[in-house]
C-alpha cells in the first residue's frame, strides 16, 4: 500500500470514531433541547418584540437563559455517552486507544489491562463532568434568568411583577 492509502485509512478511521461520539449523543439532544426552546413563556418573547428587540435579542435574553438548566443536564448526560461512542468507535476502526485495548486485553485474558482502561473512562468522564460543573456556576452569571423577578425591593412579594420596568432593568434597551 501507498502512504497516501494509509493516510486515507487512517483519516477513515478517526471520523469512524468521531462519527460513532457524536451520533449516540447528538440526537436525543436535539429533541431535548428543541422540546425546552419551545416551551418557554411566549409572553416573554412578546415583550421582547413589544420593546422593538430583535430575534437575537429574544434567543440571547429569554430563551437561552430560561433552557441554561436543560443544557446544562444535556451536557452532563452526553459526557458520559460521547465516551461511549467513541469507545465503541474504538471497537470498530482503531488501532489504538481505550476501546482498542479494552478489546484486545479481553482477548489474551489481561483483565488488569481491561480493569484499568474502565478506570481510566471512569476518570475521564468524572473530570470532564467536573469541568461542566464548575463551568455551571459561570453560566447562570452570564445567563441570570429573565423568570426569576424580585418583587422584594417594592416592599410587596405577591404584587405582581412589573415586566416592562424589569426588562428596561436587566437588558437595558436603547432607544
Amino acid at each position: 500500500r501507498s502512504c497516501l492509502a494509509r493516510g486515507l485509512g487512517d483519516v477513515y478511521k478517526r471520523q469512524t470514531i468521531i462519527v460513532a461520539g457524536m451520533s449516540v449523543a447528538i440526537f436525543g439532544s436535539i429533541l431535548n433541547l428543541y422540546t425546552n426552546f419551545t416551551t418557554v413563556d411566549p409572553g416573554k418573547i412578546k415583550l421582547i418584540y413589544t420593546m422593538r428587540g430583535s430575534r437575537f435579542q429574544a434567543l440571547t435574553k429569554v430563551v437561552l437563559p430560561s433552557s441554561l438548566p436543560a443544557i446544562i443536564s444535556n451536557m452532563k448526560v452526553n459526557i458520559g455517552l460521547c465516551l461511549v461512542g467513541v469507545i465503541i468507535g474504538e471497537f470498530l476502526a482503531a488501532k489504538n486507544g481505550l476501546g482498542y485495548l479494552i478489546i484486545y486485553s479481553s482477548q489474551v485474558f489481561k483483565m488488569d489491562w481491561l480493569l484499568m482502561s474502565i478506570v481510566l473512562l471512569c476518570i475521564m468522564a468524572m473530570g470532564l463532568y467536573a469541568v461542566i460543573n464548575v463551568r455551571k456556576n459561570g453560566a447562570r452569571e452570564d445567563f441570570k434568568c429573565s423568570a426569576q423577578v424580585d418583587n422584594t425591593e417594592k416592599g410587596d412579594a405577591s404584587a405582581p411583577p412589573d415586566y416592562i420596568a424589569h426588562v428596561q432593568r436587566i437588558y437595558e434597551f436603547q432607544y
